[in-house]
């Protein structure tokens, strides 16, 4: 029985280096698309982006949610950065680059978990179809919400609250997924 539980040990330690390197390419490429698509001053928003790569990086080798969840912070404020640079007020591909944020943050937290035993190794695809789910789901709300803004409701105090509260509860998503990894991992 032992025998069999190290055999499986390899793959499985494959399957999470599969799941990281998912993870790392996904922020890599969310990192390029906000350097690419920043109108001016390219330097000013890579910087931060490739920090936050190295970051995210170092958290997934060496399992550390905090330094994980903080080069996601990173990757966050240099698209923040881009947008803040740009001319137009909205960008019509937000929708696509919150899916693939909600992606990278699933699958680096879930890189950190524990080794997974063989039993269980039927429950890596029902995970990344769930983890896929809550990305497509995050991406048709933000293509929502990029609709709804286009409709003038004029503004104000609710509607930037509403913002608010809408930037604070992806933090806390974050927040959370880096608590449960944490907790994982001890």
């Amino acid at each position: 029985m032992l025998e069999r539980l190290q055999r499986g040990r390899p793959r499985l330690r494959s399957a999470r280096v599969a799941i990281a390197a998912g993870a790392l390419s996904l922020a890599g490429g969310l990192a390029a698309y906000a350097t690419v698509t920043a109108p001016r001053l390219p330097d000013v928003v890579a910087a931060p982006g490739v920090l936050a790569l190295l970051l995210f990086a170092a958290g997934l080798a060496g399992r550390w949610p905090g330094v994980l969840a903080f080069g996601l912070a990173l990757l966050a404020g240099q698209y923040a950065t881009a947008l803040l640079l740009e001319r137009e007020v909205i960008d019509p591909g937000a929708p696509l680059y919150a899916g693939g944020f909600v992606l990278a943050a699933e699958l680096g937290f879930w890189s950190l978990e524990e080794d997974v035993v063989p039993a269980e190794r039927a429950l890596l695809g029902r995970r990344l179809v769930t983890s896929v789910a809550v990305a497509l789901g995050s991406l048709m709300l933000a293509a929502l919400l990029l609709v709804g803004s286009q409709i003038g409701v004029g503004g104000g105090l609710a509607v930037e609250a509403a913002g608010i509260a809408a930037a604070a509860a992806i933090l806390a998503v974050v927040a959370r997924l880096a608590r449960r990894s944490s907790v994982t991992a001890e």
